[in-house]
């Protein structure tokens, strides 16, 4: 039987049935019925079945109505919105906790937040049981009121980080993010797997290490780590020493500054705390950075990926970094049609010319996209 087949009770009749379950039913509350308002205002006594999925429809649709008033988007178990204030904040966390079933926030708070605001946020995120976690901070500058908290304005991202319930966490554009908080006083966590730190860390500082290390420490269980970092070759050496922490990990991506085609990337895959494959991801060899000819000079690399090139550019230092990277087996780039013959003839001269010299060369195959990656030029090597 539906909800809404049930003849409606009024005055008289509901207080007699009141009075009857009261005097024949004292032990169950009024026949476990519950009391209910329909939407044309009429008062309803149903069963628990009713009532729960009467609530919980009513809870959704308030919980739609607060995302919907802040711009938010609202899926079946993701949310996406940004926050304008604490009051604003409040209600949502509020409606958040009473919806249940959400398992995935994207948030933004867009006001200078305080360590107590901070707080609220990581006390409903716990009670609400988010799993993923995506968190922006690009309007955290650090509010004047709230300076005597500055060493630790973050430390309830620690909370989160470590409360037994987030598996995947993403921390973007926040300002001097490490310096904001304690790290000694997170907790060990088993559930973090999956944590993102696209907040431009400076990586050759003491402070980095140590709290890289200390956060290694407290998340045994981490499987990828993908972080956003000022030098791309310091943040390499620094990261890859401490695999020894990390049995669970397999693959760390560190990025130079943001995430744009332009910026140098490396890709390392692990298994067993040591290092299986080293991919770095790069704009041009015409146009690289010192920490990125660094980090190519290391002789780590096996797959090499440029996502811009030129006979003119390339040529020479694609040759340099063949001798120097002897475990290279795969390059893959971008060329126009009219180079792509020189690049092949001066990467497999390259290789031949190794292998003459009686050195190692384990080049395997070398993968050209013309014209904006449309037709492909595949060259296998043979030993």
């Amino acid at each position: 039987m539906r909800l809404e087949d049930i003849e409606a009770l009024e005055g008289a009749d509901l207080r007699q049935l009141q009075l009857y379950l009261s005097g024949k039913d004292k032990g169950r509350v009024l026949g476990d019925l519950f009391r209910i308002c329909t939407p044309e205002g009429h008062v309803k006594w149903v069963c628990i079945d009713h009532y729960n999925e009467n609530y919980r429809k009513a809870v959704m649709q308030r919980f739609k109505d607060v995302i919907t008033a802040n711009g938010g988007s609202f899926y079946s178990w993701l949310v996406i919105i940004r926050l304008g204030s604490a009051i604003v904040a409040k209600q949502f966390y509020e409606a958040l906790v009473v919806a249940r079933g959400i398992e995935s926030l994207d948030i933004t708070l867009k006001w200078d937040v305080t360590l107590d605001d901070l707080r609220m946020l990581a006390s409903a995120v716990t009670k609400a049981n988010i799993i993923y976690l995506t968190m922006n901070g690009e309007h955290f500058k650090g509010p004047v009121l709230d300076m005597i908290n500055s060493g630790y304005r973050y430390d309830p991202i620690l909370v989160m980080m470590s409360n037994g319930r987030i598996q995947s966490m993403s921390l973007k554009n926040f300002d001097n993010l490490f310096q904001k908080m304690d790290i000694h006083s997170m907790r060990m966590t088993s559930r973090l797997r999956y944590l993102t730190l696209a907040s431009e860390l400076r990586s050759y500082t003491r402070l980095f290490k140590s709290t890289m290390t200390k956060l290694f420490e407290c998340c045994p269980s981490l499987v990828k780590l993908d972080i956003r970092v000022f030098n791309l070759h310091d943040a390499f050496e620094d990261l890859t020493t401490m695999l020894p922490i990390l049995p669970c990990l397999e693959e760390l991506i560190v990025r130079k500054g943001e995430y744009t085609l332009t910026n140098d990337e490396v890709v390392i895959k692990v298994f067993q705390s040591k290092i299986q494959a080293v991919e770095a991801i790069i704009w041009r060899l015409d146009d690289l950075s010192s920490d990125s000819l660094l980090l190519l000079r290391k002789g780590r690399l096996t797959e090499l990926k440029i996502r811009s090139s030129s006979v003119e550019s390339c040529v020479s230092q694609l040759s340099d970094t063949i001798h120097w990277n002897t475990r290279l087996r795969n390059i893959v780039l971008e060329c126009d049609v009219y180079h792509s013959q020189a690049i092949m003839v001066a990467i497999t001269s390259t290789r031949e010319e190794i292998l003459s010299g009686g050195s190692l060369c384990d080049l395997q195959q070398l993968k050209i996209y013309l014209n904006g990656g449309d037709v492909s030029i595949v060259v296998e090597f043979q030993d």
